[in-house]
C-alpha cells in the first residue's frame, strides 16, 4: 500500500501541471523563448521579428510536435546537396534545434499522459550502453574537453532523435507521411543531381573562381575546391566533380537508405499507379547509386540485391522475377557505361568507371585504406585501456567499425553491432509477421537498407562525420521500434498470444525493473561528476543540454530498461 501511495503522489505532482491552452501556449512555449531573443533585440532590432517567428512556431510544434518531425525528415536530404538553398551547415543547425525542441515536448506529453516510458524496445537497452560507453572513454583520452564537448554529444542527438521517432510516429498515418515526405524530397534532390551529372545545371561555373562560393553551397564546396586546384587539377575536372554532390560516398550512403524503401514499397504494393510511382522512385534511385562513384556504395547496393535474393528464395516467388529483373537492368547499365561512355557519360563518370572496373586502381585504394585500418588498431592495441575504451584520437579511418574502436573500444564496437542486429531482427520479424502490405514494405525496405548501410560502412564512416546520414540511422532505428506495434506483432507460445505493448504506466514496474534502472542511472551519473569540471569550462549551452537531456532519459524515462516488454496473455476460453 505504502508503494501505491507514493506512485499516485507522484502523480498527483504531475497532474498539477497547466492544463489550459492558453496558459500552456503562453508559459511553455510563447514567453520563454521571447523572453530569451528579446534580449539580443536591443543591439539588434531584426530579433524582434525573429522573436514572434520562433514563438509562433514553437507554439505550433507544441501541440502539433509530429510537423516539426515532418520538417526534419524533409530537411535531411539537403545536408548533402551543395546546390541547395540551405547549405549543409544551415540545415544541421535548423535540425539540431527541432530534435531538442522535439525532445522537451515528448518528455512533457509523457509526463502529462502519466506514463513515463518511451515505446519499449530491445534496442533501448543497447543503444543506453552505447552512450554509457561513449561517455566511460573519457577515462583514456587525450583532450578530454574536446571529447566531452564534440563527439559524445553528437551521438546524444543521435539516440534523441531515435526516442523522438518511437515516440511520436504512433500511427500508420503518420508513419506514410513520414515515409512520403523522405521519398518525395529524395526524388527532388536526386532529380538535380542527374541535372549536375550531365551539364544541365551551369550555376557553378560562374561562382568557380568565387571567393563567395561558401555562401550558396556551404563551406564542403570551398574545401574541395582548395584542395583540388592545390594538387593542380584542371577546371574542366574540378567542375564536374564539385558539380556532383560534396562528397559521392556520403551520398552514396544516403541512397542506400532511400532505394531500399521505395523498392521495398514497390514490391508489396498493389495498386498499379502506386506501384508505378515507387517503381520509378527506385530505378531513379538505383541509378543515382551507380552514378555516385562510390565503391562502397554500389557494394551495399550489390548487399541489398543478395538480401532481395534470399528473401526470394525463401518466401515468393514474384521476388525472384524482382531479382531477376534488376540482374538485368544492372549487368545492362554496367555493359552501357563499358560501351558508350565515351560520348555520353560525364568525364567524373568515366574516369571513376575506368579507374575502378577497367584499370585496377581499386586495389590501389584498398591498400591505402588497408594501411588506415592496420594503423588504428595498433593505436588501440597499445593498453588494456585502449583495448576496452579507445584512444579518442581523431583520426578518420574510412570504416566504422574501426573508427568505432578507435573512439570507444571493444565495448563501444560490441554495443555498436548488438544495436544493428537487433534492429534488424525486430524490422525483419515485423516484416514476416504484418498482414499490411504498406507496413510490410516498410519493415523489408527498413531491413534492407540497414544491411546495405553495414557493408558501406566497410569502407565508409557516416555516422560520425556525416550529419544527414546521422539522421537517417537514428529515424531507421526508431522504425525497428516503431514497425512491430504498429504491425500487431504476435508471438504464439504454448498456445497463448502474447502482444508486446508499446507504452507501459509506472504502476506496472516490478523491483526487478526497478533496480535495473536504478544501477544503470547510477553509473551514468557517475561518469557525468567524473567529467563535470569540464562540462562548465567553454561549453555551449546545446552540449549542456544535450547531457541534461539524456539525464532526463535515464531518472525519467527509462526506469524499465533492461527488462523485457510487458506481455498480456490472453487465453482462449
Amino acid at each position: 500500500m505504502l508503494k501505491s501511495k507514493k506512485i499516485n503522489s507522484l502523480q498527483l505532482l504531475f497532474s498539477t501541471l497547466p492544463q489550459s491552452k492558453v496558459i500552456t501556449i503562453f508559459i511553455w512555449t510563447g514567453l520563454i523563448p521571447l523572453a530569451i531573443i528579446l534580449s539580443y533585440a536591443i543591439l539588434h532590432s531584426l530579433m524582434v521579428l525573429c522573436a514572434i517567428v520562433v514563438s509562433a512556431v514553437c507554439a505550433i510544434l507544441f501541440f502539433r510536435p509530429e510537423w516539426g518531425l515532418y520538417l526534419l525528415i524533409g530537411l535531411v536530404p539537403f545536408q548533402l546537396f551543395p546546390m541547395a538553398f540551405f547549405s549543409s551547415d544551415y540545415s544541421w543547425s535548423i535540425a539540431q534545434l527541432l530534435v531538442k525542441f522535439l525532445f522537451v515536448v515528448t518528455v512533457f506529453r509523457i509526463i502529462q499522459s502519466r506514463k513515463f516510458c518511451f515505446p519499449h524496445s530491445s534496442l533501448n537497452v543497447w543503444i543506453l550502453l552505447f552512450t554509457f560507453v561513449s561517455i566511460s572513454s573519457t577515462v583514456n583520452t587525450s583532450d578530454l574537453r574536446e571529447h566531452i564537448k564534440g563527439t559524445i554529444p553528437k551521438v546524444i542527438d543521435l539516440f534523441l532523435l531515435y526516442f523522438v521517432v518511437s515516440y511520436l510516429v504512433d500511427t500508420k498515418k503518420k508513419l506514410q507521411i513520414v515515409v512520403n515526405i523522405f521519398l518525395v524530397v529524395s526524388f527532388l534532390v536526386t532529380s538535380l543531381g542527374i541535372l549536375q551529372i550531365f551539364g544541365k545545371i551551369e550555376i557553378l561555373e560562374r561562382y568557380l573562381q568565387s571567393d563567395m562560393v561558401s555562401l550558396f553551397v556551404g563551406p564542403g564546396y570551398a574545401e574541395i575546391r582548395t584542395e583540388m586546384m592545390l594538387s593542380g587539377i584542371e577546371k574542366d575536372r574540378f567542375k564536374d566533380v564539385v558539380s556532383l554532390f560534396v562528397n559521392h560516398s556520403d551520398y552514396g550512403g544516403f541512397l542506400l537508405y532511400s532505394f531500399p524503401l521505395a523498392l521495398g514499397l514497390f514490391v508489396t504494393e498493389k495498386k498499379s499507379k502506386i506501384k508505378f510511382f515507387y517503381g520509378s522512385l527506385a530505378f531513379l534511385f538505383g541509378m543515382n547509386i551507380l552514378f555516385s562513384l562510390a565503391r562502397s556504395a554500389w557494394l551495399g547496393l550489390f548487399a541489398i540485391a543478395v538480401f532481395f535474393a534470399i528473401v526470394a528464395f525463401r518466401h515468393n516467388v514474384r521476388f525472384i522475377v524482382l531479382l531477376f529483373c534488376a540482374i538485368i537492368g544492372i549487368i545492362s547499365c554496367v555493359w552501357f557505361m563499358e560501351v558508350s561512355y565515351h560520348s555520353f557519360l560525364p568525364s567524373s563518370i568515366q574516369e571513376r568507371f575506368q579507374s575502378t572496373v577497367l584499370q585496377g586502381e581499386r586495389s590501389n585504394s584498398f591498400q591505402i585504406r588497408l594501411g588506415w585500418w592496420l594503423e588504428s588498431i595498433q593505436l588501440v592495441f597499445r593498453t588494456p585501456l585502449t583495448v576496452l575504451f579507445g584512444t579518442t584520437i581523431l583520426f578518420k579511418t574510412h570504416n566504422l567499425y574501426i573508427q568505432t574502436l578507435l573512439l570507444f573500444g571493444s565495448l563501444g564496437l560490441f554495443t555498436l553491432f548488438c544495436i544493428l542486429l537487433s534492429a534488424l531482427h525486430k524490422l525483419y520479424k515485423s516484416f514476416r509477421s504484418s498482414n499490411d502490405s504498406y507496413l510490410q514494405g516498410i519493415s523489408f525496405g527498413a531491413c534492407a537498407g540497414l544491411i546495405g548501410l553495414i557493408v558501406h560502412s566497410l569502407l565508409w564512416n557516416d555516422l560520425y562525420y556525416v550529419p544527414s546520414n546521422d539522421m537517417l540511422f537514428a529515424v531507421f532505428l526508431g522504425l525497428a521500434t516503431v514497425l512491430p506495434t504498429l504491425s500487431g506483432h504476435q508471438e504464439i507460445s504454448n498456445g497463448n498470444i502474447r502482444h508486446y505493448n508499446q507504452t507501459s504506466s509506472i504502476n506496472n514496474i516490478n523491483s526487478y525493473q526497478f533496480m535495473n534502472g536504478i544501477i544503470i542511472s547510477l553509473a551514468l551519473i557517475i561518469a557525468m561528476l567524473a567529467n563535470i569540471a569540464v562540462i562548465f569550462f567553454e561549453f555551449s549551452p546545446f552540449d549542456i543540454f544535450s547531457y541534461a537531456a539524456l539525464l532526463v532519459i535515464i531518472l525519467l524515462v527509462f526506469i524499465e530498461t533492461g527488462a523485457k516488454a510487458k506481455i498480456s496473455t490472453n487465453r482462449g476460453a
